[in-house]
This record gives C-alpha cells, structure tokens and sequence, in this order.
C-alpha cells in the first residue's frame, strides 16, 4: 500500500514536469489518499491539466481542488468575447464548421447546444472551446444524431456521381 509521502512525492514530481504549470505556486497535501491541491495558477487550463495529472497518481483516491486562478489583466474576457471566440473556433474547426452547434456563455462557463451528426463530432467541440482564454469549464449538450439520421447527412454532402 502506497504511504500519503509517496503520492505527495509522485504528484509534485508530475507537476514539475508538467509545461502548462508553474509548479513553484503549488502545494500538494495527502491524507488517506485524499491529494488537496492548494495555490495559484493563471489559467484554467493549468487548473485543468493538474486535476488530470492528479489523478492518474497512483494511490490517489480523491482530490480537493483548492486552486485560485488569477488571470492576468490582459486576459480577461467577458461572457460576450468569449462566446464570440467559441463560435470562431468551432467555424474554424473543420470537423464541427457544417454542425449546428450553438454555445451559450455565462460566468465564463461554454454550454454547448445542438446536434451533430457523428459523436467525434461532438468530441471535437468540445476541445475546440475548453482551452480558450477566460473559459472555466465546458458542458457538452450536444445531440449526436443516430445512424440512419448520420447516412442521410453524409449522403446530402456527398458530390454526385454519374456512371456511363
């Protein structure tokens, strides 16, 4: 059984090595397995990253995030940039351009609507808009469309074509 020193040692050792984190602002505790992580970090995708590295320590039976992130002031966005940066980065994104996704912004939280007609689809969405700046975290309400429904968009894109 591995001791609450060992995951502490293991999880500061990952996030050290962890490019997207400034490990220096970080305090890690363990106790009973339970990894409370503690500090500051500039983004949310470096709150983000350091959840998921947490979690693959072994030994890790449960995490308290107590993790403040402070933006820097020319990071700041409001509800209105942001959504305006999702709908560019989901148009952008040529596995989502032809969906009809609508992602709707409050508090810095991306909800993502509508449908899609294939579940990578709905994946790639997501990942488009989770590591925009200023964003907290994404739900994905998506609607992937069921297979008779994906034949029928996949044949309405398709070209046509003649045989002589």
């Amino acid at each position: 059984m591995r001791t609450d020193i060992d995951i502490r040692r293991d999880v500061e050792a990952e996030l050290q090595w962890e490019p997207r984190i400034d490990d220096r602002e970080i305090h890690v505790a363990v106790n009973e397995g339970v990894v409370t992580l503690t500090g500051t970090v500039p983004h949310w995708e470096a709150l983000h990253a350091m959840e998921a590295i947490t979690k693959r320590v072994d030994g890790v039976r449960a995490i308290a995030s107590e993790i403040v992130v402070r933006f820097p002031p020319s990071a700041m966005s409001d509800d209105v940039d942001i959504a305006k940066a999702a709908l560019h980065a989901l148009r952008r994104n040529i596995t989502t351009r032809a969906s009809a996704i609508t992602p709707i912004v409050q508090d810095g939280w991306v909800v993502l609507t509508g449908h899609v007609a294939w579940g990578f689809q709905k994946t790639e969405a997501e990942h488009a808009v989770r590591h925009l700046p200023s964003v907290r975290g994404v739900s994905n309400d998506l609607v992937v469309a069921s297979a008779t429904e994906a034949l029928r968009h996949h044949e309405a894109l398709a070209p046509a074509t003649t045989i002589s």
